[in-house]
This record gives C-alpha cells, structure tokens and sequence, in this order.
C-alpha cells in the first residue's frame, strides 16, 4: 500500500473546478471500496474515533462540479485535525490511483454537521477523470517553498524535494522541518502577520489539517528512501507562535532504497512465474536491450539471474505496455525495454558489487560524479528492488524515423541528478522527450518515480508485497 500511495504523490493534483473531466461516474464498488478502505488507513492516533460519509455534492455547498463530497468526521480530542489530514491524504493519494480527482473543500458546509457521534471536520470533493492525463503532469513545476525554505539542516535526497509539494489550505505550506543529525523536528509555521484570504480563526484549524498532510508525504518518502523511524507527537493547541512542534522523528538510516523500503523482516518472495509472461510475446513490437543480460550496465559484467536477454513482466503490466506501445506507434515510435522484472539474485549482486570500492570499472560511464562508498547510502542500489515484484520496466523510447533513440538528455542508468525527470540542465528538447514519455505511460496506468526519467511501475501491481526469485529464462516461464 506505501508504494502505492508513494506513486501517487507525482500523479494527484488539487481539481480547484472539475471541468472536461468525462462523464465517466464513481461507481457504486468504488464508493464501496473507499469506506471499507477507510478503515484501514494508519491514524496518526489510533485512540480517535473517525468516519466518513460519501453524499452527492448537492447536500452540501461545495459547487466545484464534483460528483460527490467525502464528509470526514471525528472525535474533538488532541490531535484530533492532524489526525484527520494524515488520515485524509492517504485517501486522497489512493482516489488518483483509481482516477478519481479530488478537492480538499475547507469552507463547505453540510447537513449534518454530527455523526456517530462525531463533529464534522472537513470535506473532500470527489470526481471521476476519464483520463489519467487530465492528473498532474509535471508535479515540479508547481508553485512550492523551496527546499531551503522549509528544511533547515542536512537535506534528505528523495525526501526533503518531494515533501514539499504537499498540499495545503491556501497554498499555505505550513511546515518546517529541522535536522539535527538522525532527528527531525517537523513544526506548524505561521509567517508573523500573514494569514492569506482565511478567515484568522480559521488558520490554525486548517494548518493543522495540513500539518497531519505533510506527516503522511514525510513518512511515505522516509519509507521508500528505506529510512527506518520512531515516531513521537506533541500537542498543538492552535496557538498563534511561528513555530509549534508538532512532531519529532528519529531515523535510522542504515538501509535505503530509491524504489522502496522493505526491510528482511517484511519481505515476502516467492518463485511462482506462473502470474508472468514473456514481453516479446505480449507486445511484439517492443525492442529489448536488457542491459542486465550483457557486460555493458554499471557494474560491467553480466548480472547474476539473467540467463537469457528476454524481458519478463506480469500478465497486468505487460497488457497495460501493449497499450502503450500501440499509442507510441501511431506516434512514430517504438518502446526499447532495458529491464523489466528483476530477480532477487540480481539485486544480491548489485549489493555484493557495491559493498567492494575498489570495482570502478564502468565509473566513467555510469556513475562519473559519485564516490562508490555512497552508493549504498544515497539508494542508488539496497537489499530489495520493486522491480523484483515484476510491474516495473525501465524504457526509452524509439524514433522509426531516425532510427535513433530519443534524447532524454543522459543514459540509461546513470547514477545522479541528470536522471531526475526534472533536471533543469537538459535541454528544451530532452525535457519535452522525457515529459512525451512520461505522459503516455501515466495514461495507461504506470507511475514514474522522482530520480529516474526511464523507471515505471504500474499503479495497479498485482503482487505489491512480494518480490520474486525465478531467474529470467524461458524454462522459468514454463514451470
């Protein structure tokens, strides 16, 4: 579910007017499904009572063109608001999974104001999009605090960049976060004498919501960063200080992985193929260049687990790849698959090859600006890869015209910043190239992460728990 909702963070966006959506509708199972799922979210404080409603959107006075409005209710107790919007978010980050747009509505009114005994707190306008398009595109270019503005201290690569974008009552952003060797301390900051276009009694109440908001992209970020915690809460009475501790966090920073933080002790595995099939087969007019299966990726020697230069995937991403291909086609393109699944003993290898500093074979072409010894420490490689739980496909795409690959501006693989979807040091060109990519493959299901432009994992996986052992072979698909 963590890596789920991680995804999502670069998918969800605030739909301040629900305009061109479709007029596909939430479904009777979809509304279902989120209040049974609300009841297995992770609270912030597990002793505060909670519910919600879904009523049509006429029954209260939200008119942003939604379809229905999500009334979340609670008890009044400490802590009771930033329960909420830790609670709410993860919700939120789950509806864009299902494509369905929301609005966090802090001045809606409704009808019943109490339920099961509990106030109401706040609303969140629901709609559903007919394109995964129509979600955010380029979650860097929203209008955000800089890193510098809301973290003080050393700076969490994966972390600190992606917490920020965080949404709030107002565009408030009212975090900071202060670093002190292994501890974070995250307060509620409230700029001396400003206050917005909110009511003043009503700043407190909704920043605390979004303080719980942040907590929920903090810790997502810490965990698939792979950054073990403890967490301890503080009271926050509303009081109008600059700053309000609201949380402190001691890491553990021992083990850290770029797609996810799966520790032994949670990790299941499993050799069972029969959920798979052959990339080549399913969508035949991919190209594979499995990296992995030759000499030239970043450690310069064939991986262990693959025996054949084959691309496997399961059966639910490889359909999802074959719509995406047929799109890119009709564009003049072809997908070049450099990875798809990637068994356990490949990622034992990766872990070996990093652990020895003396190996830089292949430092000039894949990793020229990094010291090998932080490798490890800055995730580029860890324990457990997403790409083990067979829904993950590293890709480029393909010009049939030029015969060339298009230019995303850095290789395949290439350990640092330049990977970043984002980096601001390619061109107008390699931007454009990148963000092509990354849209259609959005549109079909699949959800890029933050430092690797050519590395998807569809929303959907089937197997978000397992990571898989078999090696890439033709006989392993037979079993």
């Amino acid at each position: 579910m963590d890596n789920l909702l991680y995804d999502m963070i670069f998918k969800r966006k605030s739909f301040h007017l629900f305009r061109n959506t479709g007029n596909e509708c939430i479904s009777e199972e979809e509304r279902s499904q989120i209040e049974q799922l609300w009841n297995h979210l992770k609270p912030l404080d597990p002793s505060i009572r909670t519910a919600l409603r879904i009523v049509p959107a006429e029954e209260t006075s939200c008119a942003r063109g939604e379809e229905y409005c999500i009334l979340f209710y609670s008890e009044e107790k400490e802590g009771y608001l930033q329960n909420i919007g830790y609670l709410g978010e993860q919700l939120d980050l789950w509806l864009a999974s299902k494509n369905i747009g929301t609005l966090w509505f802090g001045i809606g009114k409704t009808e019943e104001p109490e339920y099961e005994g509990l106030s109401f707190v706040i609303m969140m306008a629901v709609r559903k999009i007919d394109d995964p398009a129509k979600f955010r595109k380029n979650m860097f270019k929203s209008k955000r605090k800089t890193a510098d503005e809301i973290w003080e201290g050393e700076q969490i690569n994966g972390v600190t960049d992606i917490v920020r974008f965080a949404p709030s009552a107002c565009n408030t952003q009212p975090w900071h976060v202060i670093g002190n060797g292994d501890t974070l301390t995250v307060c509620r900051y409230r700029k001396p004498g400003k206050r917005g276009i909110m009511p003043a009694d009503k700043v407190t109440y909704y920043n605390r919501m979004d303080t719980g908001i942040f907590l929920c992209f903090l810790e997502l970020c810490l965990k698939h960063q792979g950054i073990e915690f403890t967490r301890t809460l503080y009271p926050d009475n509303g009081g109008e200080a600059e700053m309000t501790k609201n949380a402190e966090y001691v890491l553990n920073q021992n083990a850290s992985s770029k797609e996810h933080g799966d520790s032994d002790d949670n990790v299941h595995l499993s050799d069972d193929s029969s959920g798979f099939v052959s990339l080549s087969e399913a969508v035949p007019d991919v190209l594979l260049d499995i990296r992995y299966y030759s000499s030239f990726n970043f450690i310069g020697e064939r991986i262990d687990g693959y025996e054949e230069p084959l691309a496997i995937l399961t059966k639910e991403a490889a359909e999802a790849l074959a719509e995406v291909s047929d799109e890119v086609k009709s564009n003049g393109y072809r997908l070049r698959i450099f990875d798809a699944y990637r068994p356990q003993k490949a990622v034992t290898h990766f872990m070996r090859w990093a652990e020895d500093i003396h190996d830089t074979r292949m430092k000039e072409y894949f990793y020229p600006g990094l010291d090998k010894e932080s490798i490890i420490p800055q995730g580029y490689v860890a324990e457990h890869s997403g790409h083990s739980r067979g829904s993950t496909v590293d890709l480029t795409l393909f010009d049939m015209k030029t015969q060339t690959d298009l230019d995303m501006g850095c290789t395949f693989d290439l350990f640092g910043e330049l990977s970043h979807p984002d980096c601001g040091e390619v061109t107008e060109q390699q931007y454009d190239n990148r963000m092509y990519l990354r849209k259609v493959m959005m549109k079909y299901g699949f959800m890029p992460i933050a430092e690797e432009w050519w590395h998807f994992t569809l929303a959907d996986e089937p197997y978000p728990d397992t990571y898989f052992t078999f090696p890439v072979s033709r006989d392993s698909l037979k079993k």
